[in-house]
């Protein structure tokens, strides 16, 4: 299957320790551990032996044992048996590393490129882990379209009073990247989080956005300019969105996030900006997801939907999900 080619984030570091895991990517089942020494192994979740889960096993040194009859296998997936040791045997083993506070797997042997996230004179506020209940090209979907930000959204987006006044510019200009500018008045904000991120009640917000397809995430690039002036406000924050698919009917939204130059300081910005936009973020997300497990058809045929103009990238990106994404060069989309 071309979509284990790339590479996915599949875990947040933190929740593998001493014991395996055991995660599903593009419907296979694969073990995750980490070993004595450090490195991540990612292997085929079936023992050779008796076909149990090795995620239920434990690790000793540098491998994986499986907790039925102790048979062990290592990160390259070669097997070893106590009991039978002249029999040679193996597993199906993956490319795994542990990068930018995420574990990340592909295809052993693919030689697909790692996403540059180095963004500079940006600090690191969260990583987030969402399990999405729909199909990942809805999830892309809710992803490149700002409409629905007056309805779901409470904190990022316009009023719906004022879809009319919302600007989008698309780009489709690169074959590799999906590339658009969504610009709107800000809807109204308590006041503390105007207060603490610096903004203003006629501050315009906007949303810088690149889609890209192996792997397949969304760069995003949120920030307050003066509706007058056009100056942009100090407080800037970057997002990386990663879709992987875990089964046809189900994704892993794994999302970083990041604020440049906090405006109080690195000090404030750990003791309280970085809690606060933590907790905003988590609730804006958990409210797209309330939306996607919500629709009543999760097909992914664009017959007989009606779209408006903010809906363009929707046909673009599902052709270079197929294309690029899924290596299906002469797939047919609907319009």
């Amino acid at each position: 299957m071309n979509e284990l080619n790339h590479w996915h984030p599949v875990l947040l570091s933190k929740n593998i320790k001493q014991k395996p895991v055991g995660i599903k990517l593009c419907g296979q089942e694969i073990a995750v551990f980490r070993t004595q020494s450090g490195k991540i192994g990612a292997i085929e979740d079936i023992c050779s032996h008796r076909k149990m889960r090795l995620s239920k096993g434990w690790v000793e040194g540098n491998r994986l044992v499986c907790p039925y009859h102790g048979w062990n296998y290592g990160c390259d997936g070669k097997g070893h048996s106590l009991s039978t040791p002249h029999l040679r045997f193996c597993t199906k083993n993956f490319d795994a590393i542990e990068k930018h506070g995420l574990i990340w797997i592909k295809a052993s042997q693919s030689e697909a490129k790692f996403p540059s996230l180095d963004f500079e004179n940006y600090h690191f506020v969260c990583a987030l882990e969402h399990h999405i209940n729909a199909p990942l090209e809805l999830v892309v979907d809710i992803n490149s379209e700002v409409e629905h930000a007056a309805t779901t959204h409470t904190f990022f987006g316009h009023n719906i009073s004022q879809v009319s006044e919302v600007e989008v510019k698309f780009d489709f200009s690169d074959r590799e990247v999906v590339k658009f500018i969504e610009t709107m008045p800000q809807k109204p904000l308590p006041k503390v989080i105007k207060r603490l991120f610096g903004i203003s009640d006629t501050d315009r917000f906007v949303d810088k956005i690149e889609v890209h397809f192996s792997p397949l995430y969304k760069i995003s690039q949120l920030y307050w300019e003066n509706h007058k002036t056009g100056q942009i406000r100090k407080e800037r924050i970057k997002s990386a969105f990663f879709f992987t698919p875990i089964s046809e009917k189900e994704t892993k939204w794994i999302s970083l996030y990041y604020l440049a130059s906090p405006r109080w300081g690195r000090i404030m910005f750990h003791l309280l900006q970085k809690r606060v936009l933590k907790h905003i973020l988590n609730y804006e997300i958990n409210r797209d997801k309330w939306v996607l497990e919500n629709l009543a058809d999760r097909s992914l045929e664009f017959d007989p939907m009606c779209l408006g103009r903010f809906d363009k990238t929707l046909v673009e990106n599902r052709k270079r999900i197929q294309s690029i994404y899924r290596g299906q060069r002469q797939a047919v989309l609907l319009n």
